[in-house]
């Protein structure tokens, strides 16, 4: 089942989502990236992996995140500034993760996979979004705004750290995304909205925003 998370978060947020799902914060974000890695082979119209695997797979990812280090949250009064990881570094961490597993049939899905997780847990926290979802490309409308762009993005039309996906909620969130369609591609946007801004990724960027928020033995 989806883990549902609904803003404004309560003092026992974090606490509700690792309980549901058996009292471990690892548990909870193998739990989330089931549901996500579920979705994300549908969307490409891929056999996802097995239970099994796909639960292996996020073990792994949680491992080589908190070896690498959290980032530091914001405080209330800090903006931050977005700052994009190298490619041969998410690449290298995405080896280092996958190599752990058995050989699988759709391994550069799954490497993508990996690649966009990362930068969503390991890019430093910023609170103003870029917006690259409305820059125009040469047709004049942006590439975020088309169903095959996003078919291969676990975050949609979104950056993986875009600040929104903890900042609004869910309602605020597609109102937003929504408008950037304008009237010609409401049919689009209708048709396509879970794909366009899929909730189990919000999932799993308000558990870690929560998350590295915990007080630390």
């Amino acid at each position: 089942m989806p883990i549902v998370i609904s803003l404004p978060f309560s003092a026992d947020s974090y606490e509700r989502i690792v309980s549901a799902c058996g009292g471990s914060p690892g548990g909870a974000f193998v739990g989330i990236g089931m549901e996500l890695t579920r979705r994300y082979f549908a969307q490409q119209s891929v056999q996802h992996p097995s239970d099994a695997y796909i639960s292996s797979l996020w073990e792994g990812l949680w491992a080589t995140v908190l070896a690498e280090g959290t980032p530091q949250p914001l405080a209330a009064n800090e903006i931050g500034e977005p700052r994009t990881l190298e490619d041969s570094y998410l690449f290298s961490l995405a080896e280092k993760t996958l190599v752990r597993l058995p050989r699988h049939r759709a391994d550069d899905v799954l490497r993508t996979l990996c690649i966009q997780v990362f930068i969503a847990m390991l890019s430093p926290e910023f609170k103003a979004c870029r917006q690259s979802y409305q820059h125009a490309d040469a047709s004049g409308q942006c590439s975020r705004l088309s169903v095959d762009h996003c078919r291969d993005r676990v975050s949609g039309s979104h950056c993986e750290d875009c600040p929104f996906f903890v900042a609004l909620s869910g309602d605020q969130h597609r109102k937003l995304l929504g408008r950037s369609f304008g009237p010609s591609g409401q049919a689009v946007w209708n048709a396509h909205a879970a794909l366009f801004l899929p909730e189990d990724f919000r999932a799993l960027r308000i558990f870690w925003h929560l998350h590295i928020r915990q007080p630390r033995s």
